[in-house]
């Protein structure tokens, strides 16, 4: 039996929820109001916001940086006005205060909805043709161009 999942589960959004996603990046819908809680622990206070990631209801710790992101698209302070909004979450690296490099996370982008099938297009394919080992041949790979017209999370 493995206990990976069982050993860390903690309530909370992490690094590893997001890296393990598709493109390393994740959904996160608001459910309720933000609750400032007293992290004795880091002797700081936390933001909670409560929400949605792909069925599971959990707490993304929000730190300044992110709140930051959210009042500034949101146009509004009042963690009341975030209920239903979608935060586009990708993993960082970033450094502790004792100077350890681990993953973080990032808003990068907040959105009124969860995009659907229905309003992504996918990213146009293009041919990129390579010399090959063998002289007078060439290599011809599709691969996708990303369409910089798309949200950055496709």
């Amino acid at each position: 039996m493995d206990v990976k999942d069982f050993t860390k589960q903690s309530g909370f959004l992490r690094a590893d929820d997001i890296k393990t996603r598709p493109n390393g990046r994740g959904f996160f819908v608001i459910l309720q109001e933000g609750e400032l809680v007293d992290n004795e622990r880091f002797k700081k206070i936390d933001l909670h916001l409560r929400g949605d990631f792909y069925g599971k209801e959990i707490i993304f710790n929000c730190n300044k940086t992110n709140a930051r992101k959210i009042e500034e698209t949101t146009k509004s302070s009042d963690t009341r006005d975030w209920v239903g909004k979608v935060l586009a979450l990708e993993t960082v690296k970033t450094r502790t205060g004792d100077g350890k490099v681990v993953d973080g996370m990032n808003i990068y982008e907040v959105l009124n909805e969860l995009p659907t099938e229905t309003n992504i297009t996918p990213a146009p394919a293009q041919a990129v043709t390579t010399p090959a080992t063998t002289p007078g041949t060439t290599t011809t790979t599709v691969a996708p161009v990303r369409d910089l017209s798309l949200p950055r999370w496709l």
